[in-house]
């Protein structure tokens, strides 16, 4: 686990002393990868003239049935009214709007199906799901679109760390993907993206 007090202060001076501590992470989940998952993964070594089988890595195998049977099926959302009168009445005062009332439950259900309409959710989930089982990590993030739509997208786990803070119980307050790129003169960058409460910065 990654931790830093405050994300928010990090500078670009602060960012090779950050990518030290993200880097063996990321090789991590790397070598996860490539050498359980990804093992027999060229097609002479999937197959072969002189044998019919087609051999499979045990860890694949394991993975892909274990994504497949725990993230199959795309999460349901409920919306639930609340009878508890006097548990109404708090979140009424505190909020000054009835959340549970028979229109609020519509609401939020019109509201739910509008964003999942454009979102694949079963396949979203799955990916997420796999993620997990393969490198130990998955990540997503949500933003508004240039249509105003909440679209969430799935974030490559090689390439992504979540960042905590050192309360207890620890919370999420930032992600940091970091990349390599060839500009036009075939130089190799390390990209650093940082994303937290303020927005995402490169």
């Amino acid at each position: 686990m990654i931790q830093v007090s405050d994300i928010t202060k990090i500078e670009g001076k602060d960012i090779p002393q950050l990518l030290n501590r993200v880097t063996p992470v990321l090789n991590k989940r790397k070598q996860l990868y490539q050498e359980r998952y990804r093992r027999l993964a060229t097609q002479s070594d999937i197959f072969s003239l002189n044998d019919k089988n087609i051999k499979v890595a045990l860890e694949t195998y394991i993975a892909d049935m274990t994504s497949g049977y725990f993230g199959g099926k795309e999460p349901k959302y409920l919306v639930s009214e609340t009878v508890n009168k006097t548990k109404q009445s708090i979140i009424s005062r505190i909020f000054g709007k009835v959340f549970n009332n028979k229109s609020y439950s519509e609401e939020m259900k019109v509201l739910i199906q509008y964003i999942t309409d454009y979102n694949d959710d079963s396949t979203e989930h799955l990916e997420l799901t796999r993620d997990y089982f393969i490198k130990n990590a998955c990540y997503e993030v949500m933003y508004e679109n240039e249509e105003n739509e909440i679209v969430y997208s799935r974030l490559d786990a090689l390439q992504t760390v979540g960042i905590w803070d050192y309360n207890t119980p620890s919370n999420l307050i930032g992600l940091l993907r970091t990349w390599e790129e060839q500009n036009v003169g075939n130089n190799t960058i390390t990209i650093v993206e940082i994303t937290d409460i303020n927005g995402t910065r490169q």
